[in-house]
């Protein structure tokens, strides 16, 4: 559990940092390479499931269908680095693997909603996986609207990426 919490954590760090040098006004401008959707959109996304997790880890059963979509988290800057914090104080502070419920709609005609067993573990992997996703996008738009703008290099990739292009690395490039 460990290393998947660390992995959370600094996904969180990242994009809190990314979220940190950006202006007001760039974090909810609307994109046109992202749709026209925002930064501060795809923040609120990322952090929504993780609060969502966290009531699922309360509850026994976590629902991302049901993420409360707040315009105050994706139109206000401050908000949204005060939440990536309090995300990462959940992350930090989970101490075991337990059996949840993971519940969710996969008909888009009707409400109806499936119960899938699962872990919190497992719903954690998924959550930082969905969030990486997210980053890409947010990596794109940032460097379209800011594209002098450096952001760490891993941000927006997916560790199994990062592992892969270590290993292309000649060994003598890596002394």
């Amino acid at each position: 559990m460990q290393q998947v919490k660390r992995a959370g954590i600094r996904i969180i760090r990242q994009l809190h940092e990314a979220v940190e040098i950006i202006s007001d006004d760039h974090f909810k401008k609307p994109v046109e390479v992202l749709g026209n959707s925002t930064i501060g959109q795809h923040c609120r996304h990322i952090i929504e499931f993780f609060e969502c997790l966290e009531a699922g880890a309360l509850s026994g059963t976590v629902n991302y269908d049901q993420r409360k979509r707040s315009l105050e988290l994706e139109t206000c800057r401050q908000i949204t680095l005060d939440r990536l914090l309090q995300t990462e104080s959940f992350i930090s502070s989970l101490n075991e693997n337990i059996n949840i419920q993971l519940e969710s709609g996969f008909n888009p005609q009707v409400d109806e909603q499936i119960v899938i067993p699962t872990t919190l573990l497992r719903e954690l992997a998924f959550t930082i996986d969905h969030a990486v996703h997210h980053m890409a996008l947010i990596k794109a738009g940032l460097r379209y609207i800011l594209p002098d703008q450096k952001l760490d290099a891993g941000f927006g990739v997916a560790f199994s990426t990062l592992l892969h292009h270590k290993s292309q690395i000649p060994a003598t490039q890596m002394q």
